[in-house]
């Protein structure tokens, strides 16, 4: 109610890619219906230790079977528009992290970094 959006991150913090995808599955649903429960919303899903060898497509399934809107990455990068729209089940969102005592040159250097190396390719899961 004060602008925040809430989302999942696994209830056991696991690493989706090592283990089956019905354990997975589970996990994700248990962690979105508590979230529901008690926030009232749970729309975004982002996974454990961010990389996208911490994942896999079974995982993206599960992510999206279970009703959430989005699912963000760890991995650095930026989004292009195409002119076609992308489906959320296809759409991995990169974020770009900074850190609150970095100069502002040092952020504006990843930003440029990541804006010059985007591609179509990179608004997608790579699975």
């Amino acid at each position: 109610s004060m602008g925040q959006e809430i989302g999942s991150h696994t209830m056991s913090h696991m690493r989706v890619s090592a283990h089956e995808q019905n354990k997975v599955h589970q996990d994700l649903d248990l962690s979105r219906q508590l979230l529901l429960k008690n926030c009232g919303q749970a729309e975004h899903f982002a996974w454990p230790y961010g990389l996208f060898s911490d994942f896999n497509s079974a995982g993206v399934k599960s992510v999206f079977e279970l009703g959430y809107q989005s699912c963000s990455s760890a991995e650095r990068g930026a989004h292009i528009s195409t002119g076609v729209p992308v489906k959320k089940e296809e759409l991995c969102i990169r974020r770009d992290h900074i850190v609150l005592d970095w100069k502002p040159s040092h952020i504006q250097y990843f930003l440029r970094k990541s804006a010059a190396q985007s591609s179509a390719q990179h608004n997608l899961f790579p699975y």
